[in-house]
């Protein structure tokens, strides 16, 4: 595959778990304002897009089926949205736009959490795999 079309999927995959993500809480909202058809339509296509497309696109960027590469895969991302956060609550502070730092900070700090648990899950299957390398020598 070229590199275009991996950067493409990339975007693809990107948009589409947002349009998810936003179409959920569109839904949400809608139920909140006893609008249930609207609501529905937004959750069909919410679902559509995580279910459908994402999937559909992720198979056939032929994402590893491996739980260490997903892992170090997730902790990448983790790392890169770490930074993500800090750079905007830099740029708020800076702003005067105090409570959205809060509100990045607190994410942020969320991040870190998960980061953590990606991370200890990838040194249990490391030392799991070398526990079994170790007894079949």
């Amino acid at each position: 595959m070229s590199p275009q079309t991996e950067r493409n999927l990339e975007k693809a995959m990107a948009l589409e778990a947002f349009a998810n993500a936003k179409y959920t809480r569109f839904a949400a909202c809608a139920r909140r304002n006893e609008n249930p058809d609207l609501a529905r339509l937004f959750q069909i296509a919410a679902d559509m897009d995580r279910s459908v497309h994402f999937r559909r696109e992720f198979d056939f960027a032929h994402m590893p089926c491996d739980d260490a590469e997903n892992l170090q895969a997730a902790i990448s991302d983790k790392d890169a949205v770490i930074a993500m956060y800090s750079e905007f609550i830099r740029q708020a502070e800076a702003d005067g736009d105090h409570s959205a730092a809060a509100l990045f900070d607190s994410i942020r700090q969320e991040e870190k959490v998960q980061a953590g648990s990606f991370k200890a899950a990838l040194d249990k299957l490391r030392s799991e795999f070398l526990r079994e390398e170790a007894v079949e020598a």
